[in-house]
């Protein structure tokens, strides 16, 4: 009686045991929901192709404009000014040689007419004395006296005329030299900078009175790194000659809310790099900046700020790309572009179908050893052949697809048997030169390899890509793929 009440108690619990064993086990061998077939997204990335190129190297730089030649005018005498030159005023022209300013020169004028007087005494007095002389010359020879003595034959008196004579004449050079500094003339043709003395005004040795430049050449000093030396070609301590000339040279420069442009030369560069910035002096000249220099009548005036581009030495057979695909300072990524053969419905069905029966058998193997129970054969026979059928249907479905395109009522579209496939290397190059737009290789890149131009994060050499040309929309990307790929560029772009 205790085994029955026993059994009773314990064959109900081993029945909803083993019930929910069995679901368990069947739940697992359930074939997952069927998901879409989808190969991998390449990352979709700009790229652009390597070309082949001829390069006149440039450098560009900034400075500012200043005479090649400039005085600070002075008078070398003293005196009140009497008279000013109306073309002493800023922005004024002057001439060589033309009186800007002129002192009272009465005092001077005294002095020289002083100085001709003692001239004129000195040589009466030396005209005295050689006629003296002479005569005891004759008296000496008469009384028969060979060897007279200098004194006798009055030399030193004839010496001492002559030395009066002298400083009276350089007297009178000097009164005459400072009657003529009484007047400050132009040094050269030039315009007047500023002006600094009035009618009336007293003024003395070396007071300035006004500034004046030459018109006929400025200078631009322009200091550019010591490795661009290279691109233009040029020594330290170069000097342009006639055999020799130095490169041509770009200014540019707003004017009144207007660009403007001159041109000039190199002419020279610093004999030593600075230390504290590591930079070279270019000394450049633009000639006649107010007259045929200058740009539709607007001069190249000291005092402008200009931006400047040098031109260099020229690079034959090089590589150009633009300056993003530059990683780093000798990196690009290249696309490389490989053909894949691809596998027919018919096998991928088939793999599919053996996939799913696998994954089925495992799935009883692990119940097995993890609860200790053998799914029943005929139960593991009723799960394949349930696999086999929902493959069978499959393939009636694409059958009977492929009967109505052969009968015309459907578009057949031609099916391909291999793909290209666009994979991301990452490459060394050799870099000649890289500027603001572009960067030149020398080698490491072909003509028409493509280059990534576009933002990448975490690049790898393999990694699949899919590209855009700039000026072109990508072919055969599905709506999805746009998703995907705007997904993995707002995460580059991110980066």
């Amino acid at each position: 009686m205790k085994f029955k009440s026993i059994l009773k108690v314990v064959l109900p619990i081993a029945i909803i045991g083993g019930g929910i064993v069995v679901g368990n086990v069947l739940g697992a061998m359930k074939p997952p929901p069927e998901e879409k077939e989808r190969g991998p997204i390449g990352l979709a990335v700009l790229a652009e192709e390597a070309t082949l190129a001829n390069v006149s190297l440039s450098v560009e730089a900034q400075g500012a404009v200043r005479p090649k030649r400039q005085v600070q005018l002075s008078p070398q005498v003293s005196g009140r000014v009497k008279y000013v030159s109306p073309n002493l005023e800023n922005g004024g022209f002057v001439k060589r040689g033309e009186v800007l300013i002129r002192l009272e020169d009465a005092d001077y004028k005294l002095s020289a007419v002083r100085a001709s007087s003692t001239v004129a005494s000195a040589r009466q007095a030396l005209a005295t004395v050689m006629a003296q002389a002479e005569v005891a010359k004759t008296e000496l020879q008469e009384l028969g006296i060979k060897n007279p003595s200098p004194l006798a034959l009055r030399e030193p008196q004839l010496a001492e005329a002559r030395a009066a004579l002298a400083a009276a004449e350089a007297q009178a050079e000097d009164a005459a030299l400072q009657l003529q500094r009484t007047e400050v003339r132009a040094p050269f043709d030039g315009l007047v900078e500023s002006k600094s003395v009035e009618l009336g005004q007293f003024v003395s040795p070396g007071s300035p009175i006004g500034q004046v430049f030459a018109k006929d050449a400025v200078e631009i000093e322009l200091a550019i790194p010591n490795e661009e030396m290279g691109d233009l070609g040029l020594p330290i301590a170069f000097n342009a000659t006639k055999s020799t000339p130095g490169p041509k040279v770009s200014f540019s420069a707003n004017i009144g809310g207007k660009p403007h442009n001159w041109v000039g030369t190199v002419t020279r560069t610093g004999a030593s790099v600075d230390t504290r910035t590591r930079l070279v002096s270019i000394f450049s000249q633009v000639d006649d900046p107010f007259g045929e220099g200058a740009d539709n009548g607007i001069p190249l005036a000291p005092g402008l700020f200009v931006d400047a581009v040098i031109e260099g030495r020229t690079l034959n057979n090089v590589i150009q790309t633009p300056r993003s695909a530059l990683r780093g300072l000798d990196t690009v990524y290249v696309v490389n572009e490989t053909e894949e053969e691809i596998i027919d419905r018919e096998t991928r069905l088939e793999n599919e179908k053996q996939d799913e029966i696998k994954k089925a058998r495992e799935a009883a193997e692990k119940t097995e050893e993890e609860l200790g129970y053998k799914i029943p054969k005929e139960a593991m026979d009723a799960k394949i052949e349930s696999i086999e059928k929902k493959y069978e249907q499959i393939a009636e479905e694409n059958k009977k697809s492929d009967a109505k395109t052969s009968d015309g009522t459907a578009d057949k579209e031609p099916e391909e048997t291999t793909e290209f496939v666009q994979t991301l290397e990452i490459r060394k190059v050799d870099v000649l030169r890289s500027t603001k737009d572009y960067v030149y290789i020398s080698s490491g890149l072909s003509e028409g390899e493509k280059v990534i131009i576009s933002p990448v994060q975490a690049a790898m050499t393999g990694m699949r890509v899919r590209t855009f040309d700039s000026n072109e929309a990508e072919t055969d990307a599905s709506p999805e793929d746009d998703v995907l790929a705007l997904a993995s560029d707002t995460a580059s772009g991110a980066n």
